[in-house]
């Protein structure tokens, strides 16, 4: 690592520290791009998210299993499609690279991940990442406790009462670029993981929001569901927008998919 490419690392980390609102968050992004040698001819896609984790065993192998109540997904020159076909086909949770991340507690780099473990990745997830120019890609997170200051060893993981995880997904152009950044990478990724859960702080979905999904996933039209919340039809569309926006969904039906896959809402509502 250079001298001024450390200087870079460092000023990173801290705009990180300050890193309050979205517009500083999405700064953030772009700075991150830059860093990792965005030009012309490729803008190098970033995806990120944090959320809670429902850990419900650790393997022999020391893979675990776990679903993921998601607080927020963010992106910058991300594919939606694919961000799309991530969250409906429920890879939050099973994602190989992800997965591996958890279990090493280092950060992957998704090529050498699919070669390591080729039968771990379904076919149609390795056409996707290559179609859509993410199948060389940095990856990892940071796993917080409820003061947002340390780190959990993954073995200490189900008996933690209070913690989250950010996870960070960086496109570079190809392997060798990816292992030239992924120690920078490793650098970066708890600075920047706190700047995203600072940053967006509070879930996506808003109790309201949840409530018109509700509704929406039981069949109801916006003038019902504007009759029992008491509020205006063009309310009720407004929120509906928001809500396929923060699911990354492509209408109703997919956006109440993706809240059950996430279980963002339950198979039997009671409203």
């Amino acid at each position: 690592m250079t001298n001024p490419q450390q200087q870079i690392i460092e000023r990173i980390k801290a705009n990180s520290s300050h890193c309050h609102t979205p517009r500083q968050f999405n700064i953030l992004l772009e700075d991150l791009q830059r860093f990792f040698g965005r030009d012309k001819t490729q803008l190098l896609p970033i995806a990120c998210g944090w959320g809670y984790p429902n850990i419900k065993s650790i393997n022999d192998d020391g893979t675990v299993d776990f679903h993921c109540e998601i607080v927020s997904v963010r992106s910058l020159d991300f594919p939606m499609p694919y961000l799309n076909w991530y969250r409906t086909a429920g890879m939050v949770s099973r994602d190989p690279v992800i997965l591996e991340w958890f279990k090493t507690g280092r950060p992957q780099i998704s090529s050498e991940v699919v070669k390591r473990k080729p039968n771990a990745f379904p076919k149609e997830f390795v056409s996707k990442l290559k179609d859509f120019g993410l199948y060389h890609s940095l990856e990892g997170g940071w796993i917080f406790n409820s003061n947002n200051l340390q780190s959990f060893e993954a073995a200490t993981l189900p008996h933690a009462k209070d913690f989250s995880i950010a996870v960070f997904s960086i496109a570079l152009k190809s392997e060798s670029e990816c292992n030239k950044y992924i120690d920078m990478f490793a650098e970066l990724l708890p600075s920047i993981c706190l700047a995203l859960k600072n940053a967006y702080n509070s879930p996506t979905l808003t109790p309201k929001k949840l409530t018109i999904l509700k509704y929406i996933s039981l069949g109801s039209n916006h003038k019902e569901i504007a009759h029992a919340l008491e509020i205006s039809e063009s309310a009720v569309k407004d929120h509906r927008i928001k809500i396929l926006k923060a699911l990354n969904a492509q209408n109703d039906a997919n956006a109440v998919l993706i809240a059950l896959v996430e279980r963002v809402i339950k198979p039997c509502l009671y409203l």
